[in-house]
């Protein structure tokens, strides 16, 4: 019995034996995972471990008809003390990888089921699994990848509940999820998920939607499901989606809300262009779609700020179903202005086709530009197609009137155009502007279809362009023939000018047609190139047209293009070239031949040819693959012409350039260019030079991968004097990296290439590094001037002894420095900004600084000033103290007073020569002139000084404030010498018309008497008094002032003398005078009175070369003439000779007693 029993007790152990073995060791594990692929679709690799416990596994694969599944580099932890309360517990599962391969289409059944019955999934073992770790999951659909995710969470499975913590998964390519919530599997099904999305960088997103988290909640049954998502600013989006996902067709209620936003926020966005205005959301705009996956509706509602329409509301109908889009409403309106559109657009099957109808009433234009200004209003019905290479467009009762910039604007018609007759049918004339466009098709068999564009000024058109133009065109026999004639006179646009052009062609729209057509421009200006005349002729059939192009002026010569259209390409064949340059006569190989079929061509090898360069390219495959190189041989002389006058160079030239490119990479470019042991020469006058000489000049630029790299190095005595290196990674979020070094760069050698300079010395030394990006770069580092002589052509005053620090800090600079200006120190600091917009300060402070302008003017200051710069703007603070000076105003050389920035210059016939754009200015200054200060000329020398103080506000003219006192001087007037008396002139506004207090008077000492002149008013309306001291009347006065008598003095009183002494004054300042001293060995000439009382004459004098000196007076009360001439023989010795009623010889000499 007690075998029996030992027996059955071992019998019924050996189950659980089994089981253990199983469970909990490697053999027992072992041999279930052989089993299991007998009786499931499955295959599994062991790699070791037991199933309670920990256990790693190679590979396992599932298979399925419509699924696939694979998972490699499984490592799982099972806890199996949780057996004991019917649990099974993970602590870690770990899968490498995981791939799932969706096979098939759903079947029919399936796709067309109203709704989906979902069975429950109840798990009869409660599942823990604390952490699931996922190194790469592949969801793909028959081998094409869909989804990457890697990630970890926590899963908890207990009946039909699934619940998921710590949810942490990223998609690669999309973005980031995270969060928390659970799922119940068995009736009613329900979801509860709270949770964030964040887009990755290169997420297929709007560049404003990457690296932002979304948040998202999804919650309710499944057959009446929630979905909110939020998003932050700056542009504020909730969205709530109400959806039967059990239902097979997903009927959906959408609805989403924009918060307002501003024009400016928006602009902002990485993703919108930067030269298109941003709309802005004065209110918030209301989204509402419903429907399901066969037919849905939206409606939209809100308003918008657009340019010129600060508050415009919006509502628009929209419907959809397969293949179609229907517009019910679209209505725009602000006050009286409104805009409605409807129609639908069809894009099922190959192609588009649309109707639509427009109507307005009052429609302002958008305020884009002061060049379009106006309204419209009529309405308009088009319809059309495009399929494939055939399409059509038809306008139908066309009617819009209006008025753009004042001028009335009108399109009013039928037409229909297509692809097989071009202009089909109907007239349509549109005028807006002052410009007129027309269409006409052909009315009858033997007439042709017709367009007209006439634009008599282009600057209402373009900004800062002008000129007339006009193009008739006449296209006949279907699409056989069109023929062009146009012309255009003084056009401008962008600093290029062309005064006249005109245009002839003919040309057949198929293969049996000729060809034939003449552009012809005259005296274009193209990028700074002036040209006599241009022209480029057109002959020949359409199957080989030969195009001639012809230059004369600085460029002259032709070049010759003959076409040919083969099977299933064309061939072109550059078969003669000859320009004659500013650099020599251009050449090229007898035939330059590109052969092009097929979206392909090849450009064979061939050379061009200056004096002493030569420019020889190797076969090019061009294409959207293709690759070439092209090899650069010469010396530098060849570029002597471009430089100043004063500069040449000497060394050789040499440069190559390579590139490749293909669809799928990006292309690959590598340059360089550089000369060894080259000399730059400058000469100077008295056929001096000096020269400066490097030993290697190098720069490289390559493209690869996306990436930039450029290098550049300047090697002189053996040294390094400049390197450069940079680099730009490839990808949206680009890169700037680099580095910049300058050491004892010398800066003579580069003086003659700054035009305003007369003078530069110096050297450069510092180290600079780049970064940041394309649109906001970074400069870190410091350049040093030292040693620094700067000077400005036609001014001597040179700044000696400078030195100079510019300090960079990314995206902002520092400058500062000292030196001597005019025997005086002078010291100056600044900063530069990049952002928000570039924008420069300066500080300037001297003392005692002596400047010169030749011939004869200069001045001692002392400056303080703060100078500003922005786009558009410049700002002067400070203070200017002149301590002493001279301004010889009649010796001011010309150009002396330049013309104002906004002034254009045209000649005879109107055309423009030069039209400049001047900056605003903000000016406050003040100028302190200490009373040692002469201002000089022909008839005056005073001593003057003050306190003034200039004002200017942007757009406003230059206003002056203060008091410029008159010391003292002497003034020639009225034919004497005046003595000038303390007085003043007084600004309050505009310079050009101050206030006046000034007196000039002689001393008679004869008479113990003052006769002066005292000018009061302002300057466009001066008052002028004649004055005595002690008074007399006004007419004695003036007798006095010119005469130095009173009229009963000698003479008489009839005003003779008085009148003579008067004219010959304003004889000697007439335009008849002043050509008669511009004469060659003549100066001097004038005329005037001498002697006295009765002897009063009136005289003409000059002189003859620079030693001879003739004088000849005629009596004015005594008939007597006087004829003088005086020989010097030296400065201060003279020969004189007098003859009249009794002549004279005398021998003078002059000197000076202290």
């Amino acid at each position: 019995m007690r075998r029996l029993a030992l027996a059955l007790l071992i019998l019924m152990a050996l189950p659980l034996l089994a089981l253990v073995a199983v469970l909990f060791t490697a053999a027992g594990t072992r041999s279930a995972i052989a089993w299991l692929p007998e009786s499931l679709p499955v295959s599994i690799d062991y790699r070791g471990g037991q199933l309670l416990g920990e256990l790693a596994l190679d590979r396992v694969q599932l298979t399925l008809p419509a699924l696939a599944v694979e998972l490699r580099d499984w490592r799982s932890v099972v806890n199996p003390r949780c057996l004991w309360r019917s649990t099974l517990c993970l602590e870690v599962l770990e899968l490498g990888q995981v791939a799932i391969d969706l096979r098939g289409e759903p079947g029919p059944d399936e796709a067309s089921a109203d709704s989906v019955a979902l069975p429950a999934v109840v798990n009869p073992l409660p599942l823990e699994l604390r952490q699931l770790r996922l190194g790469s999951l592949r969801i793909a659909r028959e081998g094409d990848e869909w989804l990457r995710l890697s990630g970890q969470t926590g899963v908890y499975w207990q009946g039909a509940t699934l619940a998921l913590e710590s949810v942490d998964l990223y998609a690669e390519g999309f973005g980031r999820a995270r969060g928390e919530g659970e799922l119940r599997m068995a009736e009613p099904w329900s979801v509860d998920w709270r949770g964030s999305l964040t887009a990755a960088a290169e997420a297929p997103l709007p560049l404003s939607l990457r690296e932002r988290e979304v948040s998202l909640l999804l919650d309710g049954k499944l057959s009446r499901l929630q979905v909110e998502l939020a998003l932050g600013a700056p542009l504020q989006v909730q969205t709530r989606l109400r959806l039967d996902a059990l239902a097979s067709q997903l009927p959906f209620v959408l609805e989403a809300r924009v918060e307002a936003v501003s024009a400016s926020d928006l602009q902002a966005l990485p993703e919108w262009p930067e030269d298109l205005p941003a709309p802005g959301l004065p209110e918030a705009l209301t989204l509402r779609v419903e429907g399901d996956l066969g037919e849905q509706s939206a409606r939209i509602e809100g308003g918008l700020a657009l340019p010129g329409y600060p508050r415009l509301s919006l509502a628009t109908a929209l419907g959809h179903r397969a293949g179609r889009l229907q517009l019910e409403q679209l209505s725009l309106q602000q006050g009286p202005a409104r805009l409605e559109l409807a129609g639908e657009l069809d894009y099922a099957g190959e192609g588009i086709a649309w109707q639509l109808q427009l109507n307005s009433e009052a429609l302002q234009l958008p305020d884009l530009s002061q060049y379009l200004q106006g309204q419209v209003q009529g309405g308009l019905r088009s319809a059309g197609h495009w399929r494939g290479d055939s399409w059509a467009l038809s306008i139908r009762d066309a009617d819009l009137a209006g008025d753009i910039n004042g001028l009335p604007a009108t399109l009013r018609g039928d037409l229909e155009v297509d692809s097989e007759a071009w202009i089909r049918e109907g007239r349509l004339l549109l005028e807006a502007n002052g410009a007129s466009l027309a269409l006409a098709g052909a009315e009858g068999e033997d007439s042709a279809a017709a367009l007209a564009l006439k634009v008599p000024e282009l600057g209402r058109w373009q900004p800062g362009a002008r000129g007339r133009l006009q193009l008739l065109g006449e296209l006949s026999g279907g699409l056989g023939t069109l023929r062009l004639e146009g012309d255009a006179e003084g056009l401008a646009w962008a600093g290029n000018r062309l005064p006249s052009a005109s245009l002839q062609a003919e040309l057949a729209l198929n293969r049996e047609g000729m060809q034939t057509g003449t552009l012809l421009l005259e005296g274009p200006e193209l990028g700074g190139l002036a040209l006599e005349r241009l022209s480029l002729r057109l002959e020949g059939p359409a199957t080989a047209p030969r195009l001639a192009l012809e230059s004369r002026g600085v460029i002259e010569g032709e070049l010759s293009l003959q076409a040919r259209q083969q099977d299933a390409g064309w061939q072109f064949r550059l078969q003669s070239l000859a320009f004659d340059t500013p650099l020599g006569p251009l050449r090229t190989d007898p035939e330059v031949s590109l052969d092009w079929s097929q979206s392909r061509g090849e450009l064979a090898a061939h050379c061009w040819y200056l004096p002493s360069l030569s420019l020889c390219s190797e076969a090019w495959t061009l294409g959207p693959e293709g690759q070439g190189r092209v090899q650069l041989d010469g010396e530098l002389a060849v570029l002597d012409p471009l430089l100043p006058t004063r500069l040449t160079l000497e060394g050789p030239l040499e440069g190559a350039l390579s590139a490749s490119w293909r669809p799928d990479r990006p292309p690959v470019l590598e340059a360089r260019l550089g000369s060894e042991n080259g000399q730059l020469t400058h000469w100077l006058p008295e056929g001096e030079s000096a020269s400066w000489s490097w030993q290697r000049l190098a720069s490289t630029i390559a493209l690869r991968d996306g990436g930039v790299a450029v290098t550049a190095q300047l090697v002189e005595n053996g040294s390094p004097r400049v390197s450069l290196q940079a680099t730009r990674t490839p990808g949206e979020a680009a890169e700037l990296r680099g580095s910049l070094e300058l050491d004892a760069l010398e800066l003579a050698p580069w003086e003659p290439l700054i035009t305003p300079l007369s003078d530069l010395a110096g050297h450069l030394d510092g180290q600079l590094q780049l970064g940041g990006s394309l649109a906001s770069p970074r400069l870190d580092g410091r350049l040093q001037w030292r040693e620094g002589r700067l000077s400005l052509q036609g001014n001597p005053t040179a700044l000696l002894a400078a030195r100079s620090e510019l300090v960079f800090r990314g995206r902002s600079a520092r400058v500062s420095g000292e030196g001597s200006l005019g025997e005086g120190p002078l010291n100056w600091q600044g900063e530069l900004a990049l952002e928000p917009e570039l924008q420069a300060s300066l500080t300037l402070r001297g003392e005692g600084n002596r400047l010169l302008y030749p011939p004869d003017t200069e001045a001692t200051i002392s400056p303080d000033l703060s100078l500003g710069w922005r786009p558009g703007l410049v700002t002067l603070r400070g203070e200017v103290e002149v301590l002493e000076g001279v301004l010889a105003y009649e010796h001011l050389p010309e150009g002396g007073v330049d013309l104002s920035s906004d002034v254009v210059e045209v000649d005879y016939s109107g055309e423009v020569i030069r039209e400049s754009q001047g900056l605003d200015r903000d000016v406050r200054l003040r100028l302190r002139i200490r009373d040692r200060f002469l201002v000089q000329g022909k008839d005056v020398e005073v001593r003057v000084g003050g306190d003034l103080s200039l004002q200017q506000s942007p757009g406003s003219p230059l206003q002056l404030f203060g008091n410029l006192k008159v010391l003292g001087g002497e003034l020639e007037a009225y034919g004497q010498r005046l003595s000038v008396q303390p007085g003043r002139v007084a600004f309050s506004g505009l310079p050009g018309n101050p206030e006046l207090d000034l007196r000039a008077s002689r001393e008679i000492r004869a008479e113990d008497l003052r006769a002066g002149v005292h000018v009061t008013g302002t300057l466009e309306q001066p008052q002028l008094e004649i004055y005595t001291d002690p008074v007399t009347s006004q007419t004695e006065a003036l007798s006095y002032l010119v005469r130095g008598r009173g009229l009963d003095a000698g003479g008489g009183t009839d005003g003779s003398a008085l009148a003579l002494s008067l004219g010959t004054g304003l004889i000697n300042r007439s335009a008849l005078v002043s050509g008669l001293n511009r004469l060659p060995g003549v100066s001097e000439i004038e005329f005037g009175t001498q002697g006295s009382e009765e002897s009063t004459a009136a005289t003409v004098s000059g002189y003859l070369g620079e030693r001879l000196y003739l004088s000849y007076g005629v009596g004015l009360y005594e008939p007597v003439n006087v004829l003088t001439a005086r020989l010097y023989l030296q400065t201060r010795l003279w020969l004189e000779v007098v003859s009249r009623l009794e002549n004279s010889v005398d021998l003078y000499y002059s000197f000076d007693i202290d």
